[in-house]
C-alpha cells in the first residue's frame, strides 16, 4: 500500500513537472517568435533577403545509432523558408550575409560578393544585411527588443482589461476559540494592511500575502505575532483599528497541520454552483436544502433571508454578495424554517433577474447518545462577558446554573436561547487549593456566530466568549440510545470513529463541498 501511495505521488510529481515545464517552454517560444518576429518584419521592409525564419533551432542531434531530424516542421514560402527546429529554446532569422557562426563569416562574406562583368571591384549584393545603411542595419538589430516591448504593453493593457480573478483578505469565517475568533474578529472584516510597514492595500490577497505571512511567523524557533489593520463595516461607517494576532501551533501538535493558522477563512458568496458533470446545484441530498434540487439551479444567488435583504453595496463586480451576511442569517434562526429569496439572471448578460422564494427547514441535531466530558476553557474572547466576569484559559466548566452542564457540543446553540439575562457558572481553577470550584455570574449576548470547525476543532460558546475542546472521555450515556444498547457507558475512552456515507453522491457531494470550504 505504502507503495502504491508512492508510485501515486511521483506520478503526480512527473506529471507536474512537464506541465510546468512545457508552460515555460510555450512562454519562451512566444516571446522568441515575437522578438525575431521584429528583425523579420524589419528587415524585410527595408529590402534584406530573410533566407530563414525559425522558432527553435535546426541542429542535427545524433543519440547513439539514432539521429533526429533537425527540424520538426518547414515549409517555402518565397524567399523564405519558415520552421521549427527540433530544439524549442531559441529561434533566429537567417538573412542575406549575416552568420552567428564566426567559422562561416568568410564563406558567408564570400557569398554576397557581386562580381562586375567589366571587371571592375566586387559588390555587395544590395539585398544583403552588410550593404545597408547603418541606420537600416540599427533599425534591424534594434527591432527584436523594440517588439517585444510593443508585445508586453499591449498585452499588459489586454491582462488589465480582462483582470486578474485573486481572493481578497474579507474574512468569510471565523475558526472557533483560533486566535482570530479571541481578537474578536468577525465575518465582513476585511484586511487591509499586514504589519505596521507599508500602505494599507485593498488588494491584498488571501492565499498569498495573508497565508504566507501566517505561514512565515511559524518558521523560526518561536511563533511570531502578526500585526493586522482591520476595516469593520458598521451602520454609522466604516471603522478602522490594528490588531496582534499570535497564530496557533495546535493543529501542528495534533498532527493535522503543517504550518500555524489563525483561524480565517476567505469570503464565499450566496451564488450557488453546479454539481460535477450534471447541470444540477451542489448540494447535499438528504439534507434540507436536497429537497430543492428541482428547483434550485447553478447561477442562482441568495440574496434574503426572511425578508431582510443583504447589503447590496457589498457585492463585487459581477454582483455576487458575500456568503457571510447568509452564514450568519443562518447562524440566528438555526433552529426556525428560514424562507430565502433568490435571484435568478433572466438575460445571457445577467441585466435583468427574476426572483422566487423557498422554505428551509432547521435540520434535527442527530446524536449517537454519548456525551463526553468537556475539557478546559483553552480561549476565552477578548471584550467578552467571561473575560469581564475573570474566567480564565485553564478553568474548567463543572455546572450551570447548579445543574449538570449537559452535551458540550450542544452548548453554544442553548446558550444561544437561555431566557436569562445572565447565568452562573461553576468553574475550577487548577493551582488553587484542591482544584476549588468557584462560582461567577457572566451577562449573556444575544449571540452566535457561524464558525468553522474541523478535525479536533475547538467548540465556542459566543453568547459567554468561552471556547474549550470536547475530550474522548465518556461523561454520560443517554438512557435508550444507540450508544447504550451498544454498551457504551460512562467512563469508557473513545479511541476511534469512522464514519460511512449513506451512497456514492452524498460522498461525493461532501467532498466537493469540502474542497471548496477548507
Amino acid at each position: 500500500m505504502e507503495f502504491g501511495l508512492m508510485a501515486v505521488g511521483l506520478a503526480i510529481f512527473t506529471l507536474s513537472f512537464w506541465l510546468t515545464t512545457i508552460k515555460v517552454v510555450a512562454g519562451l517560444t512566444l516571446v522568441i517568435f515575437v522578438h525575431e518576429l521584429g528583425h523579420f518584419a524589419v528587415a524585410k521592409l527595408v529590402g534584406v533577403k530573410c533566407e530563414k525564419f525559425y522558432v527553435g533551432f535546426d541542429v542535427p542531434i545524433r543519440l547513439g545509432p539514432i539521429r533526429l531530424p533537425a527540424k520538426l516542421l518547414h515549409w517555402q514560402w518565397g524567399e523564405t523558408e519558415y520552421g521549427v527546429g527540433i530544439i524549442p529554446l531559441g529561434g533566429y532569422v537567417k538573412m542575406l550575409g549575416q552568420d552567428d557562426n564566426p567559422t562561416r563569416a568568410a564563406e558567408e562574406a564570400e557569398r554576397i560578393r557581386v562580381r562586375k562583368e567589366d571587371g571592375g571591384d566586387d559588390e555587395l549584393d544590395p539585398r544583403s544585411f552588410p550593404a545597408k545603411s547603418v541606420p537600416a542595419r540599427m533599425a534591424i538589430i534594434s527591432a527584436g527588443v523594440i517588439m517585444n516591448l510593443i508585445f508586453a504593453v499591449v498585452f499588459a493593457a489586454v491582462a488589465y482589461r480582462f483582470g486578474v480573478p485573486f481572493v481578497t483578505t474579507e474574512i468569510g469565517r471565523v475558526g472557533e476559540g483560533s486566535p482570530a475568533w479571541e481578537a474578536d474578529l468577525r465575518p465582513g472584516d476585511k484586511i487591509i494592511q499586514i504589519g505596521r510597514s507599508g500602505e494599507p492595500s485593498e488588494y491584498l490577497q488571501f492565499d498569498w500575502d495573508l497565508l504566507q505571512r501566517v505561514a512565515q511567523s511559524g518558521l523560526g524557533s518561536k511563533i511570531e505575532p502578526i500585526e493586522l489593520k482591520i476595516r469593520r463595516q458598521l451602520n454609522g461607517g466604516d471603522r478602522e483599528f490594528w490588531t496582534t494576532l499570535k497564530p496557533s501551533d495546535r493543529l501542528i501538535k495534533l498532527d493535522i497541520a503543517d504550518f500555524v493558522t489563525v483561524g480565517i477563512q476567505s469570503a464565499k458568496s450566496t451564488t450557488i454552483i453546479q454539481a460535477d458533470d450534471s447541470d444540477k446545484p451542489l448540494v447535499m441530498p438528504y439534507l434540507p436544502a436536497g429537497k430543492l434540487i428541482d428547483v434550485l439551479k447553478p447561477g442562482d444567488r441568495v440574496v434574503a433571508v426572511n425578508g431582510t435583504s443583504f447589503t447590496r453595496r457589498l457585492a463585487n463586480e459581477d454582483g455576487e454578495l458575500p456568503g457571510w451576511e447568509l452564514d450568519m442569517a443562518f447562524a440566528d434562526h438555526f433552529d426556525e424554517t428560514v424562507t430565502l429569496r433568490l435571484e435568478r439572471p433572466a438575460s445571457k448578460d445577467g441585466s435583468s433577474v427574476s426572483t422566487y422564494d423557498v422554505s428551509l427547514d432547521p435540520t434535527p441535531w442527530r446524536t449517537l447518545g454519548v456525551i463526553c466530558r468537556i475539557g478546559p476553557i483553552e480561549t476565552v474572547q477578548k471584550g467578552s462577558p467571561a473575560e469581564e466576569a475573570g474566567i480564565r484559559p485553564g478553568d474548567r466548566l463543572v455546572a450551570i446554573d447548579g445543574g449538570p452542564i449537559g452535551d458540550p457540543l450542544t452548548l453554544p446553540q442553548r446558550m444561544a436561547r437561555y431566557d436569562k439575562e445572565s447565568v452562573t457558572l461553576t468553574l475550577e481553577r487548577p493551582g488553587e487549593g484542591d482544584k476549588k470550584q468557584r462560582e461567577v455570574t457572566v451577562k449573556l449576548r444575544r449571540l452566535i456566530r457561524y464558525g468553522f470547525g474541523g478535525l479536533c476543532s475547538l467548540v465556542s460558546v459566543d453568547a459567554i466568549g468561552i471556547a474549550f475542546p470536547v475530550e474522548s472521555r465518556v461523561a454520560a450515556v443517554v438512557p435508550g440510545s444507540v450508544a447504550e444498547e451498544n454498551g457504551i457507558a460512562a467512563g469508557n475512552e473513545l479511541a476511534e470513529a469512522r464514519f460511512e456515507f449513506r451512497d456514492k453522491e452524498s460522498r461525493e457531494t461532501a467532498e466537493r463541498l469540502m474542497q471548496i470550504d477548507l
